[in-house]
């Protein structure tokens, strides 16, 4: 080892365990650790110094891991939801990130624990449901957002966010002013499964109480 590089042999990062000296190569110093675990690793001084690695890539399994799983709920089509609601926001690498989280769309910080999603959104009422925003410039948060069945996706485009209504194209504040309707109303009834004219039309208020 060069006498030029300070030695960290011996040194503990979060789970890792400095063995002894690895290699330098353009001013990049790296050393053999060995982690909590067991496994053994090669890792820079500026990882390891900084904090951004605590360990051999077993840390951050067991967080993904209580993440993903500890609700009970991880194959659920809620969670399938959720997952790619974060990928797109989040993951560069995602195909519709440019539309989302390129464009500036974030998920509120309540959101990115699941437990929290699922307790504002609720269940889907049909397999086929998506999550939609009243404001398509708008960020993921429970007031921006409701399940919609696939059977109104086509008056409502990513574009637009526009419903098509008795031959009109009307965002959904405009639908409910027009037929005097409350915006909640129309959220709480597209969430249960119910299309836009069912709910113009009624439909719902046998349920509702509101004959």
């Amino acid at each position: 080892m060069p006498k030029s590089i300070l030695d960290l042999t011996g040194h503990v990062y979060g789970r890792l365990t400095v063995l002894s000296f690895y290699s330098r190569f353009e001013h990049k110093t790296k050393w053999r650790c060995i982690c909590e675990c067991g496994n053994f690793c090669i890792v820079p001084t500026n990882r390891l110094r900084s904090g951004n690695t605590k360990s051999c890539g077993c840390l951050h399994t067991e967080i993904v891991s209580k993440l993903f799983y500890i609700h009970g709920k991880s194959y659920t089509l809620e969670h399938q939801s959720w997952t790619a609601m974060i990928q797109r926001c989040t993951n560069k690498n995602n195909i519709g990130y440019s539309d989302y989280g390129g464009r500036g769309i974030e998920v509120c910080e309540r959101w990115f624990n699941f437990e929290n999603f699922y307790e504002d959104m609720g269940p889907k009422d049909s397999p086929d449901c998506t999550i939609e925003r009243d404001d398509p410039n708008g960020d993921y948060e429970p007031e921006n957002c409701y399940w919609l069945p696939k059977r109104d996706q086509n008056k409502n485009t990513t574009r637009t966010r526009r419903f098509t209504v008795n031959g009109e194209e009307l965002c959904l504040t405009d639908i409910a002013k027009k037929y005097n309707i409350d915006r909640q109303i129309f959220r709480r009834w597209l969430k249960k499964g119910y299309s836009i004219e069912e709910i113009i039309n009624g439909s719902y208020k046998k349920y509702e109480g509101l004959q």
